[in-house]
């Protein structure tokens, strides 16, 4: 019994060890990659928020959800669906044109402008989630718009 527990102490204590000498190794490995992918998010995020101020600076407010769509339609990761969420926002911000009529069609009751996203989405050809961001970010674009303009009267 003596023998076995010295046995493990010792493997344990072998384990900790190189443990212990690949840590620097190891998280120089991790951080260059960490690095690496937090310069293709950034470019990412510059290459949206670039094609989002050059798209309104000529279009109407109601067609940024279209190009929003459109700008995220190849999107094949979990990490580019925020994207069409942010070019649509810039959009809607900037666009050369206002569209009234855009608030129009999404209702005011909670319950239905919760849902109105979902029904947006339902025939689209673009990831789901990506979609329902994008038209999460109109209703709210809209709502802001609706408070604001109770507000001033």
């Amino acid at each position: 019994m003596r023998d076995e527990i010295s046995a493990f102490v010792l493997v344990l204590g072998g384990c900790v060890l190189v443990g212990l000498l690949l840590t620097p190794w190891v998280l120089s490995q991790v951080g260059s990659q960490l690095e690496k992918f937090g310069e293709s998010q950034h470019q990412d995020m510059t290459r949206t928020t670039d094609a989002a101020k050059a798209f309104a600076a000529t279009h109407s407010q109601k067609e940024c959800a279209s190009a929003a769509l459109e700008h995220v339609k190849d999107c094949d990761s979990l990490l580019c669906k925020p994207f069409g969420a942010m070019f649509v926002s810039l959009c809607l911000d900037q666009a050369a044109e206002r569209s009234p009529e855009l608030c129009r069609e999404i209702p005011e009751f909670w319950v239905s402008r919760w849902l109105w996203p979902r029904r947006q989405c339902a025939e689209s050809d673009v990831d789901p989630q990506a979609c329902g961001m994008i038209y999460s970010m109109v209703s709210d674009y809209c709502a802001r718009a609706q408070s604001r303009a109770r507000a001033s009267r």
